[in-house]
Formats: structure tokens, C-alpha cells, sequence
């Protein structure tokens, strides 16, 4: 080597920035935007929007649907206008513990109610995720209080929806009686 020349530091490894809670939040708020103007295509193009001068089945869902993508676009341009943070700038920490457990026990009763809905009918899977939910999220003591409140607020919503509203919901078993 040359006295003159000077030795180059070796580069540091590249890394990827972590993820934040801004970016997180912005991401969360795109996605739901898409999956809203999905949603709303899908109800259009297959439900029908009026039936006999009421609204049909695919009014609900697009009236939802587009609700969420407005709720989105309003999240992403207050999350833009607002500026970074100190506290954006903390990396994302994922769920880890009993936290992570609540998450997963979650996510598979929602993939559960989906694939029993059809099966049990709306009535019955309903008060399953209901009472699913509080034994994941309460306290794990007086089942019976849990069943109880299961029953009535699944009974309210499908009276609500079937009766009130005179929405055509999924029967399953209790269709068969």
C-alpha cells in the first residue's frame, strides 16, 4: 500500500427503516380506503340496490362501504397534514404475551364466525362470536353472565336486522325447523 493513499471505512450493512406508528397509520387508513371501494363495487355489481321501492340487499353494505372509504380518506389527510412527531418516530413494536394470544384467539373466531355463518345461520353464529369474544377479552369467571349477555345482544342485532330492517339473513339449522 502507498503511504499516500488513504483506506476506505468499509460501508455499514444497509438497513431498512422501522416501521412507525405514523407510517402504520397511514398504511392501516390506505388499506381500508381500497378495501371500502372493493367492497362497494362488489355490493354494486352483485346485490341488488333497490327491491319493490326499498332498499335491497346491497344498499346496506355500499352505505357502509363507502363510509369507511370517506372515514379513511379523512384519517389520511389528517395523518398528512399533521405533521411528524417525536413520538411517530418510536419504532413499531408488534403485540407479544397475552396480547399476542388476544390477537390470534381473535382472528381465528372472526375466520370461525365466517365459516360457521352459513352453517348455523346468523343467529346462532353470532351469539358463538359474542360470547367468543368476551371469554377472550374479559375476565375468565361466570361463564353464564357471558352466555346471558351473548343471547340478548345476538338477539337484539338479528331482531334488529331481520325484523326492523326486514334484512334477508343466513338461517343455517334453524332454517331447517
Amino acid at each position: 500500500m502507498r503511504p499516500d493513499t488513504v483506506e476506505a471505512a468499509p460501508l455499514p450493512p444497509r438497513s431498512f427503516p422501522t416501521p412507525t406508528g405514523r407510517l402504520l397509520r397511514a398504511l392501516v387508513y390506505a388499506f381500508s380506503a381500497v378495501a371500502g371501494i372493493v367492497w362497494a363495487l362488489v355490493a354494486y355489481v352483485n346485490l341488488p340496490m333497490m327491491d319493490r321501492g326499498v332498499p335491497g340487499a346491497g344498499a346496506w353494505p355500499l352505505f357502509l362501504s363507502c363510509a369507511v372509504v370517506v372515514s379513511s380518506l379523512v384519517g389520511l389527510l389528517t395523518e398528512w397534514r399533521a405533521g411528524p412527531s417525536e413520538e411517530d418516530d418510536t419504532p413499531l413494536q408488534l403485540p407479544a404475551g397475552r396480547h399476542l394470544r388476544h390477537l390470534v384467539l381473535f382472528v381465528a373466531s372472526l375466520l370461525l364466525y365466517y365459516a360457521l355463518l352459513p352453517v348455523l345461520g346468523f343467529l346462532l353464529a353470532s351469539v358463538a362470536m359474542l360470547f367468543a369474544c368476551q371469554v377472550i377479552f374479559l375476565a375468565p369467571r361466570r361463564y353464564w353472565r357471558k352466555l346471558a349477555m351473548a343471547l340478548v345482544l345476538g338477539l337484539a342485532v338479528h331482531l334488529l336486522f331481520a325484523v326492523v330492517l326486514d334484512f334477508s339473513l343466513p338461517q343455517g339449522v334453524l332454517g331447517l325447523l
